[in-house]
């Protein structure tokens, strides 16, 4: 197996960060796929992170991630492993390692574009990260593992996603999703949205006072936003349907906005739809 050095710059950044102020001593390793496209992932600073994705330097094509400013990640290496093949064996193709430390807290976006570099130098920067391949935001933060893993991945929450995702998603696949899934301030909720070929499937998961969770099938926001932009999940390239933030409102109920995007002939477009969910998980649809 042969190991490539391979180029790329750094990060694209989303918001402000405050400054460093202690490196857990219970450390984690995060690892994103290609299937985790458009994820939320919570790290606490000194975990790491790797992300591994399909590439062939044969063709000419390499990945880029785009700088960012603020820090919240540092690149710290990566790899090029080509796959196992016979000797003498043209236009092998392997995966890409890069491997990320959570340095500062913060608010960080990586985007990584597969391309040829001297067709990069015909786009304006603007241009490549519309046309992005895998984008991960990632949220850095002080917190200690002991509090927060506890509050995101307990077997309570464990039960209640097994039961309402398909049997197709495996453990692990559920593990990784319920990872990276986006939790209110408060953490009484918390929503994960899993990317299918003809659909993606959106759940909250609502905290009740006796520790269990109740799913609440979302999936209907990916429709409402298609609508919006007048187009079927059928007639674009690609789409991608994850929540962005939460919010408490006056009423007691909560709101979520859900981000639809959609690929078709090289444009991108996008737009979010707020749920309003009440503490008994009916969702007031707009």
């Amino acid at each position: 197996m042969k190991t490539w050095q391979l180029r790329f710059s750094c990060i694209a950044i989303s918001a402000g960060l405050l400054t460093l102020s202690a490196v857990s001593a219970d450390a984690r390793t995060y690892t994103l796929r290609a299937e985790d496209h458009g994820r939320h992932l919570a790290m606490s600073v000194g975990d790491s992170l790797e992300v591994v994705l399909a590439a062939n330097p044969t063709t000419g094509y390499q990945w880029t991630v785009f700088a960012g400013s603020t820090g919240s990640l540092r690149a710290v290496g990566a790899h090029y492993d080509e796959d196992r093949h016979a000797p003498g064996m043209d236009g092998v193709g392997g995966t890409q390692h890069s491997w990320f430390v959570a340095a500062r807290v913060g608010q960080d976006t990586l985007v990584f574009l597969y391309e040829q570099p001297w067709m990069a130098s015909k786009q304006d920067a603007a241009e490549r990260r519309r046309a992005a391949n895998a984008t991960f935001a990632v949220t850095v933060s002080s917190a200690a593992h002991t509090s927060d893993a506890s509050a995101a991945l307990d077997d309570s929450l464990r039960a209640s996603a097994r039961r309402a995702l398909p049997a197709a998603i495996t453990n692990a696949q559920l593990e990784r999703r319920l990872r990276s899934a986006l939790w209110n301030a408060e953490r009484t909720a918390v929503c994960v949205s899993v990317a299918r070929p003809k659909a993606t499937l959106v759940y909250v998961f609502l905290k009740q006072p006796n520790g269990s969770y109740t799913a609440v099938d979302a999936s209907r926001v990916e429709g409402g936003n298609f609508g919006k932009l007048g187009l079927q999940p059928g007639s674009v390239e690609r789409f991608e349907t994850v929540p962005l933030r939460w919010s408490q409102r006056p009423d007691g109920t909560l709101e979520l906005q859900v981000r639809t995007r959609s690929w078709r002939q090289g444009k991108r477009q996008s737009v979010a739809e707020p749920l309003v969910i009440r503490p008994d998980g009916t969702i007031i649809w707009r």
